[in-house]
C-alpha cells in the first residue's frame, strides 16, 4: 500500500477496511487521519474495530480466546449484525459463539490492537498440528521475478502428517524450472511452510466463472510428476 500512495501523492487518504454482509457492513476500520499517509499503520492491516463493533480471535478447534499475536477465526459483534439465517436453524446457530460472529477468516492482531487477515478458514490446511495458508505460501512464490500466477494446494502427505503444499506456477520465462523455484520458495519459508509437495510449470491455470484462478480446478489438473 505505500507504494501505491507512493505513485498516488496528491491522493488525499487511502483506507484499508473490512467488514461482510453479515456484519451490516463494517467489521474494522481506520481514523481518516491515522490512514492518511498510513505513516503508523501496518501495511496490511484492515484497521481495528469499529465503532459499537467487539472484535475477537479464536481458536478454530477449541474457541478460545486467543491473544497478540495469535491466529484464529476472526469473530465479531455488534448490535448491526445479523441475527438468524432464514429457515436454516442449523446454520445460524454454527454461525454464533458467545454471540459473536464466525467471520470464517483466519486473522489476528498486534500489540497495537491492528487485525490482519491471513486466509479464508476454508482455504487452510494442516500439516500436522500447524495450520498453513496458500495464499502466504503464493505471496513469497510470487517474488520470483520469473513467476507470472501461482496456486498453491494442499495434498495428502504421504507420510501421515495431514497435507502438504504444492505449488502449480505460470511463468515468464521458460528457461526457469520447478527446481528453482522451489529452492527460492523454501529458503524463505519455515519447515513445516515447505513446498513438499513440489512445484509443477503449466501454461495456464483454470479458472472459475469469475475469471478467478480456482484452487478446486487446480486440484483436478494431471500433473506430470
Amino acid at each position: 500500500m505505500r507504494s501505491i500512495l507512493a505513485e498516488l501523492p496528491n491522493l488525499e487518504s487511502f483506507i484499508n477496511i473490512y467488514g461482510l454482509t453479515e456484519s451490516v457492513p463494517l467489521i474494522t476500520d481506520l481514523d481518516p487521519d491515522t490512514g492518511k499517509r498510513f505513516e503508523d499503520v501496518p501495511p496490511l492491516a484492515v484497521g481495528k474495530a469499529f465503532v459499537g463493533s467487539s472484535v475477537a480471535i479464536r481458536d478454530t478447534d477449541s474457541g478460545e480466546v486467543l491473544g497478540v499475536n495469535e491466529r484464529g477465526e476472526i469473530c465479531a459483534k455488534s448490535e448491526r449484525n445479523f441475527t438468524h439465517y432464514m429457515n436454516n436453524s442449523e446454520a445460524t446457530e454454527n454461525s454464533f459463539i458467545d454471540g459473536y460472529f464466525k467471520t470464517g477468516d483466519l486473522g489476528y492482531y498486534d500489540e497495537q490492537g491492528y487485525i490482519f487477515i491471513v486466509d479464508r478458514l476454508k482455504e487452510i490446511f494442516k500439516y500436522y498440528n500447524n495450520h498453513i495458508s496458500p495464499t502466504e505460501l503464493e505471496e513469497v512464490i510470487y517474488q520470483h521475478e520469473a513467476v507470472k500466477e501461482v496456486c498453491v494446494i494442499g495434498i495428502e502427505d504421504p507420510e501421515g502428517g495431514g497435507s502438504i503444499p504444492r505449488a502449480v506456477i505460470t511463468v515468464k520465462n521458460e528457461e526457469v524450472t520447478p527446481e528453482e523455484i522451489l529452492e527460492f520458495a523454501n529458503e524463505r519459508l519455515p519447515d513445516y511452510k515447505q513446498i513438499r509437495g513440489g512445484v509443477f510449470i503449466v501454461e495456464e491455470l483454470p479458472r472459475g466463472k469469475t475469471g478467478k484462478v480456482t484452487r478446486i480446478l487446480v486440484a483436478e489438473l494431471e500433473l506430470n510428476e
